[in-house]
């Protein structure tokens, strides 16, 4: 068998049977609620959006999320405390919340960085074309460089 150089093409991925939408189903690992957020993911995104070589990016972009949503309510807890606390505990409570905010701040990235990668974002399908028709429309508000200076200009 000769095998292709370059990129599998979605021949080589798998056989698509026609008329059947098959979204990729969350890998037994994950917890339930990481499960649930792939099934989020997937859900709101046309069925062959993902393919296998993105599905370990999908995984970690779970647990990633509710890593997140894990710190986030740890983080409620700790305002509470912080709020209730005695003056001599303050310190202490306020030390854990700052460690727990940077954390938090991690996972956020390590989500916005995931989904730039796997193009959940809008940025990551920023064509240059977009912002040049744009421009195009007359959005731009600057006069033109040749009519701001010389003997026929206004200034």
């Amino acid at each position: 068998m000769v095998t292709k150089l370059g990129r599998k093409s979605a021949e080589d991925l798998g056989p698509i049977i026609p008329g059947v939408e098959r979204r990729p189903p969350p890998p037994d690992d994950l917890e339930p609620a990481e499960q649930a957020h792939w099934a989020a993911i997937t859900g709101a995104l046309p069925w062959d959006w993902f393919n296998g070589g993105s599905a370990p990016l999908l995984k970690q972009l779970c647990r990633h999320i509710h890593n997140a949503d894990e710190l986030a309510q740890d983080i409620a807890q700790l305002r509470g405390e912080l709020a209730a606390a005695e003056p001599k505990a303050r310190p202490g409570v306020l030390r854990q919340t700052l460690r727990m905010q940077r954390a938090h701040g991690f996972e956020s990235d390590r989500i916005a960085s995931l989904s730039t990668k796997l193009k959940l974002t809008k940025m990551s399908r920023y064509a240059r074309s977009d912002a040049a028709y744009a421009g195009a429309k007359g959005t731009a508000t600057s006069p033109d460089p040749w009519t701001d200076w010389g003997p026929g200009s206004s200034q």
